[in-house]
């Protein structure tokens, strides 16, 4: 699943848990082009409701391409508001036990075989890729 908003935003709703695609919010509109991960309806939720209203773990097996992605995922929707956070984070997590609110995987396999549209600065849209890199980061 490719999903592509032009000159708008992305907005994931807080009760949502999990997503498999490749989101892309494009713009060149002030404000546009970004994508919120805990939102009700075309809203993101306030700063000073975020804690009661944004605790679910977001998995999501794919990716996001924004001008701005917030981030605004809490933790656990539990009586503890801290309980999942990176602040408790352990050397001996993994994708299946952590303490992150918002965890991506994701790998070449999403590319393969995809022909997601690019436009370019004069307006072209071309599709379809000459090579796939699988590289390690630099650090």
């Amino acid at each position: 699943l490719i999903i592509i908003v032009k000159d708008g935003n992305i907005y994931i709703d807080k009760s949502v848990s999990n997503l498999t695609g490749i989101f892309v919010a494009q713009s060149t509109i002030s404000n546009k082009g970004y994508i919120y991960d805990c939102a009700s309806g075309f809203a993101a939720i306030a700063n000073n409701q975020l804690y009661d209203n944004c605790g679910k773990q977001l998995t999501v097996n794919g990716s996001f391409m924004a001008n701005k992605v917030v981030l605004n995922r809490t933790g656990n929707a539990s009586n503890d508001k801290l309980s999942s956070s990176l602040r408790r984070a352990a050397a001996s997590e993994n994708n299946t036990n952590t303490n992150a609110t918002e965890i991506f995987n994701y790998g070449p396999a999403f590319w393969i075989n995809t022909a997601l549209p690019i436009t370019g600065s004069a307006g072209t849209t071309s599709a379809g890729y000459d090579s796939i890199i699988n590289l390690p980061p630099i650090l």
